[in-house]
């Protein structure tokens, strides 16, 4: 019992030591802390992004409930035409393509491409058998927005911008923007997306800059629904 007790003794004399705190907390740190640490942190990363995605989804699906068929978006708008389905067979450039080209060459500049019911492109021209659209993403989209009860401009971009809404006016993350029907496209209720940023126009401070992420998802898309622009 004595030596027991010698031994103890002697033990925790040396865990006390300096030098031997500072090699058992290194130990300590690479071997359960820091490796415990870092799975917890993917796991809670993994964890938010599984709540986004499943928000971006959720808004998704309520805007086309609400918004039910796409010939009945707007029951104002004057066009009978059926909506006709495209192939699509090329985009560029790659990554986050401005430009799509379709088969077959149908529609007139101006009409609108649907993917599930949300905002796609808007067409551009018809040329050597083929249609060819600007997308979201690209530099020559431009469409009348609505967020809540505020018209503005959609431009397209890496990420879509909605400009010349007054900054009094509360325009928050999450918000769902669909076309206005104001200006030179006359369809209005189509979902675009979910704002994700609001900040101020650097060049007209009196505008919000709101930053969107778009409920059409280019990589996944191959046939599209071409609609009239009334």
């Amino acid at each position: 019992m004595r030596k027991r007790l010698l031994v103890y003794f002697l033990l925790g004399l040396i865990i006390q030591a300096k030098p031997v705190k500072i090699l058992l907390s290194r130990i300590f740190l690479q071997t359960i802390y820091v490796p415990v640490l870092s799975g917890y942190s993917r796991v809670k990363s993994m964890m938010r992004a599984e709540k986004e995605l499943e928000e971006i989804n959720k808004k998704l699906t309520e805007c086309i409930e609400d918004r039910g068929k796409i010939i009945n978006i707007n029951q104002n708008t004057a066009t009978s035409d059926t909506p006709i389905i495209v192939t699509l067979v090329g985009y560029e450039p790659f990554g986050f393509p401005g430009i799509l080209t379709y088969y077959p060459a149908v529609g007139e500049r101006g009409d609108i491409l649907l993917w599930k019911g949300v905002m796609a492109a808007r067409v551009l021209s018809i040329e050597q058998g083929a249609g060819q659209a600007a997308t979201l993403f690209g530099s020559m989209f431009r469409i009348g927005a609505r967020i809540k009860e505020y018209n503005g401009i959609l431009e397209g971009g890496t990420p879509p911008v909605v400009k010349y809404i007054p900054v009094e006016y509360p325009v928050e993350a999450g918000d769902t923007v669909y076309t206005s029907g104001i200006g030179e496209n006359k369809i209005r209720g189509i979902p675009i997306g979910v704002v994700t940023k609001v900040g101020k126009d650097k060049i007209f401070p009196y505008f919000h800059r709101i930053e969107i992420k778009p409920f059409f998802e280019v990589h996944r898309a191959y046939k599209l629904v071409l609609i009239k622009n009334g």
